[in-house]
């Protein structure tokens, strides 16, 4: 059914009772389920920190590869030398016969072809540091529950519930670089520039022969779609008809989204894409190319991947690679019910659950709605086509709308916010909006919702309430400095209902109360890894919640 929009009850009793009696429950069970979070987290630390003996430089998915002597399977790989050795290793890779499939100078890496028997000899090469594989990356989308109807309300039902209904920002100027199976043009959608890295990364047409790009850009900036409107949509295709691609192919994209993000006006880079995380972080090369983007000034968000409960109904350490990077927003999916009202909403069951494997980082960062989203089609494409059932009328009465569901789509709406963001930041001031700043804001403003903080991050995503903060925090002040001159009051009006804040950030396995996102902190540069150990200022710090 279509999207429907609450009408307006009047100005009537306030309801903000109800959501903080309900906002005190959550709490009480979240500090609970923190309890049982930090065995897990230890447990999946412990897990990536004793891999087998004679296998510290490859992931898991090449364990098996490596203990074959006679394997003449050829396998693609990534391997990370010593940036000092990369000349030299490209020599002795083609001296061994080897293809080289890409290099990745960003993360000091090369895409290889070899035979899986010669990893041993890898391995033993001093310079190698890390072999990885080059894995399939595929679209997080889930598909949905809902059948046609029309989307003439759905943009007014979404932007309403994110807060954003009286909204004077439409992401002007804001550039959003979007890694998928690419943008399908039309009157709802024109991409300011594509490029095809299915094809070798050449500039081209654009087009998406899956469809499942031109949806999340669409909840991008689609027309009537998208949370931002008038931002620019940047399209790099890196997933083919089938909706996958590799890890080489993807950073690629990244690279060329780093290099030319002043060229082409990027701000925000949207990765609602994934593949099962098989290695730490600090060892995994998409991982590495996102740090890499966020130290380069890019806001980068992505997925958390869709995951199914185990028969046990255990939901942790779900979280996909890239999201499982530290700088990431990784955003997990929330069901709004087809309402304006937050007191209905909740956590999509498919929405992958933390803490990162191996690492044990606290993920998702926040949730955002994702269920049965009505965008822009991809007309002809392949989900188009085998799905006609989710296919929606616009207002002209022609299906070229779409209802899909998943952590893709809520990593999209978060970008689009995070243009508004962006918009929002340039009218107040003349610094740019880091990566560290604009994941706290949208953590600080975020709302209560079921769930513990391995389940729902900081909140659910408050559009207008990360506006709000982005209209009232200055980041050119001095560094210590309050630099926020008129603090907003913590609560967002939505359906008639004043809902608080969550004035939380968690940064890494620290969860944090107080004020700190109103204080120019170190920990907002871009140099500043999430999570690192930092001197915090005027914030009260309860640092052992999640530990």
């Amino acid at each position: 059914m279509a999207a429907t929009l609450i009408p307006d009850e009047g100005k009537g009793p306030l309801k903000l009772r109800n959501r903080a009696v309900r906002a005190a429950l959550y709490t009480q069970r979240g500090a609970r389920a923190l309890a049982i979070a930090a065995a897990i987290i230890a447990a999946t630390r412990n897990a990536g920190a004793a891999p087998q003996p004679d296998r510290p430089k490859l992931d898991r998915a090449l364990w098996q590869a490596a203990d074959l002597p006679a394997n003449a399977d050829v396998i693609e790989v990534i391997v990370r030398v010593n940036g000092a050795d990369l000349a030299a290793m490209r020599t002795r890779l083609e001296a061994r016969g080897h293809r080289i499939i890409n290099e990745h100078p960003s993360v000091g890496a090369f895409a290889v072809a070899l035979h899986g028997a010669d990893l041993r000899d890898l391995e033993g090469d001093p310079s190698v540091l890390h072999i990885s594989a080059n894995a399939i990356v595929a679209a997080h989308a889930d598909g949905s529950d809902s059948t046609g109807g029309r989307g003439t309300a759905a943009r007014q039902a979404l932007v309403t519930t994110l807060g954003l209904a009286t909204a004077t920002v439409s992401g002007k100027g804001a550039g959003v670089a979007v890694l998928d199976s690419g943008i399908a043009p039309g009157a709802e959608l024109t991409p300011d520039a594509f490029y095809d890295f299915t094809r070798g990364g050449r500039r081209s047409e654009p087009y998406d022969d899956y469809g499942h790009g031109t949806h999340v850009s669409g909840l991008i900036a689609g027309r009537s779609s998208g949370v931002a409107p008038s931002a620019r949509v940047i399209g790099l295709k890196v997933l083919d008809a089938h909706g996958q691609g590799t890890i080489s192919t993807v950073l690629q994209a990244l690279e060329f989204a780093i290099v030319n993000r002043q060229r082409l006006g990027i701000d925000v880079v949207n990765l609602s894409l994934g593949h099962v995380a098989t290695e730490r972080a600090a060892d995994d090369p998409l991982v590495q190319a996102v740090e890499c983007a966020t130290r380069a000034g890019l806001i980068v968000v992505t997925s958390a991947g869709n995951a199914v409960a185990p028969p046990d109904g255990t939901r942790y350490a779900e979280i996909s690679s890239p999201g499982t990077a530290p700088s990431a927003i990784t955003v997990g999916a929330f069901d709004t019910h087809h309402t304006s009202t937050r007191l209905d909403d909740d956590v999509a069951e498919y929405s992958a659950h933390g803490p990162t494997p191996f690492d044990g980082f606290q993920k998702p960062d926040i949730v955002a709605p994702g269920h049965d989203l009505v965008s822009t089609a991809a007309v002809d494409s392949v989900l188009y086509t085998q799905y006609p059932e989710r296919q929606v009328l616009d207002d002209h009465g022609r299906a070229r709308l779409f209802r899909l569901s998943g952590s893709s789509m809520a990593a999209a709406v978060t970008s689009g916010v995070v243009a508004l963001l962006v918009e929002q930041n340039r009218r107040e001031s003349d610094a740019r909006l880091t990566p560290n700043l604009a994941k706290a804001m949208l953590q600080f403003s975020s709302l209560s919702i079921p769930g513990d903080p391995l389940t729902r991050g900081a909140g659910a995503l408050n559009g207008g309430g990360a506006l709000d903060l982005a209209a009232s925090i200055d980041p050119s002040y001095p560094t210590g400095e309050w630099s926020a001159p008129r603090m907003p009051t913590p609560v967002t009006t939505i359906d008639s209902e004043h809902d608080v804040w969550s004035q939380t950030i968690i940064w890494g396995t620290t969860i944090i109360w107080g004020t700190a996102v109103y204080v120019n902190e170190p920990a907002w540069s871009t140099a500043t890894v999430w999570g690192s150990t930092i001197i915090w200022g005027t914030t009260i710090i309860w640092g052992t919640a999640v530990q």
